[in-house]
């Protein structure tokens, strides 16, 4: 690969910083902007498949990551060491015993529309994260919220009914947005972000245009950008190569080794997202615990990642890379490709001659189809028949969403920079999970995983994580394949472009000499 993966912040250097937060109020260093002496300049096009879900920053999908972090600003944001650096939020300041959270807010923040942003707005962005209805990813974060008050005109103090250890980081995560805004972000934003949008043509384009009333006056360095929607890939590549887009979210990896010569090729952050294939357990064969383990056996892992990743990724067993305190080399052997096995589970489980399921597939990640096709082939050979359907992106979303699926392939995040916050992605939540009965994953999984939040005990913790990831390998919902790693094309024109550590791009400090 053209690019190293990034540093990661260690566990042991996570909880010492966070004892170290315990016992004081960090203090953010003090930062004067001065307004940029030169003129924003030059216009950039990006290309990623598929369009926008809405509008909505706590809405954290794939197709989402464009506006992120252009349109909103975060409470604070996060390095590629996972080391949070001034935002909204220029002091944070955790109480020794980890159950309260005091906040001081930036001053001077506006809003796209002219308006002026208050601590109360802190105040209302935290409270809707922490409501299950309208959290979308940040609810898991903040689920655990007691209450949230604004201190003066620029604090606010946030308690909770226990102990949260990965609080600090997930500030990273949370956007502010005007609390009037709230009702409208299907279709319309409420930001204060570097940019603000011009205008949204579902299934086109979204216009980004300089937000003059930035706090930070030295960025955005750009006057606009364009965020192109293709169809597919291969239209988005053509594009690229033919100059009339910039930059590319997610090349396809059997493009890498074609283009890194012509365009500059970087692979986003070290384990940022993984593939999997999720099962449905409310539903027949896989409320069978025998029938998922039993698919789990049946993935080639290694045809998938040579021939659909083209080796971009290597095969894994469990969620969590080898840096994380949540690694377990056992786990990690447990389910080897093995088409006997996968036989003798189905038969233990009451089906002798195989089962006939469904996979729903999408191509705006074409690899979805791939995966699914060698998983078709090899469970033929045993018996079992595979139904592969394709859809566009908009009917495919609810599908995985609302858990209206026997079996999917998907991939999901967090695993790289807190082991519990894979449970920002709705099939491993652990309470409200759409894959379970009444919401309700394993209990050795939700003991686990919460033991490991609420203690600041690096052994506990491991403990603590071991309990879980057991339990998620035991009870096989989603079954592990490869790490996504996001592939970045940009022309050799463009510089300063950088990405969060779920590979969600920043535009800010982007420039262009074309």
């Amino acid at each position: 690969m053209s690019a190293q993966p990034p540093n990661r912040l260690s566990r042991r250097a996570f909880l010492q910083s966070s004892s170290l937060l315990a016992a004081g109020a960090f203090v953010a260093p003090h930062f004067s902007f001065i307004k940029n002496l030169q003129a924003a300049k030059g216009r950039v096009v990006v290309g990623t498949v598929g369009d926008l879900n809405n509008l909505d920053p706590f809405v954290m999908t794939f197709n989402n990551y464009p506006m992120m972090e252009n349109v909103y600003d975060q409470f604070v944001r996060l390095d590629n060491q996972v080391k949070p650096q001034p935002g909204v939020i220029t002091e944070w300041t955790p109480s020794a015993d980890g159950t309260k959270l005091t906040l001081k807010m930036r001053q001077g923040i506006t809003y796209h529309d002219g308006s002026k942003a208050v601590i109360d707005d802190v105040v209302q962005c935290i409270k809707r994260a922490a409501d299950a209805t309208s959290g979308g990813n940040q609810y898991p974060n903040w689920q655990t919220l007691k209450a949230v008050v604004a201190k003066g005109n620029d604090s606010v103090e946030a308690t909770f009914s226990a102990p949260v250890a990965y609080i600090i980081p997930a500030l990273g995560f949370i956007s502010l947005i005007k609390p009037g805004a709230f009702g409208g972000l299907k279709s319309a934003e409420g930001g204060s972000g570097p940019f603000k949008v011009k205008e949204w043509v579902p299934g086109d384009y979204l216009d980004l245009e300089r937000f003059a009333g930035y706090w930070d006056q030295s960025v955005p360095k750009l006057e606009s950008a364009r965020v192109k929607f293709f169809a597919d890939e291969a239209a988005m590549v053509a594009a690229l190569e033919q100059g009339s887009i910039d930059l590319v979210l997610s090349l396809p990896p059997r493009e890498y080794d074609r283009l890194k010569g012509t365009f500059n090729v970087t692979r986003g952050a070290d384990a940022a997202n993984f593939y999997y294939l999720g099962f449905n357990p409310k539903q027949a064969p896989f409320d069978k615990k025998e029938v998922r383990q039993a698919m789990a056996y049946a993935l080639d892992k290694a045809t998938m990642t040579k021939n659909v990743l083209f080796g971009v990724s290597d095969p894994i067993g469990t969620p969590f890379p080898k840096f994380s305190p949540a690694y377990f080399e056992e786990y990690d052997k447990l389910y080897p490709f093995d088409l006997d096995k996968t036989k003798a589970l189905l038969t233990a489980a009451g089906y002798p001659n195989g089962i006939t399921f469904s996979i729903a597939t999408t191509n705006t990640f074409p690899e979805f189809s791939q995966f699914a096709e060698i998983l078709k082939a090899n469970l033929a050979k045993i018996g079992s028949t595979v139904n592969i359907e394709p859809m566009d992106i908009a009917q495919w979303v609810p599908v995985l969403l609302e858990a209206k699926f026997g079996a999917i392939f998907s991939f999901a995040g967090g695993t790289g920079w807190f082991p519990t916050r894979i449970s920002l992605s709705n099939n491993f939540s652990t309470e409200k999970n759409v894959v379970w009965p009444d919401g309700k994953p394993p209990a050795d999984y939700v003991a686990g995983m919460t033991k490991t939040d609420t203690t600041f005990d690096a052994a506990v913790q491991k403990a603590a994580m071991k309990q879980a990831v057991g339990s998620l390998m035991d009870e096989m919902w989603a079954a592990p394949i490869a790490f996504r790693y996001t592939l970045f094309a940009q022309a050799k024109t463009l510089a300063g472009f950088d990405r969060g550590i779920y590979d969600q791009p920043r535009l800010r400090d982007v420039t262009t000499s074309k």
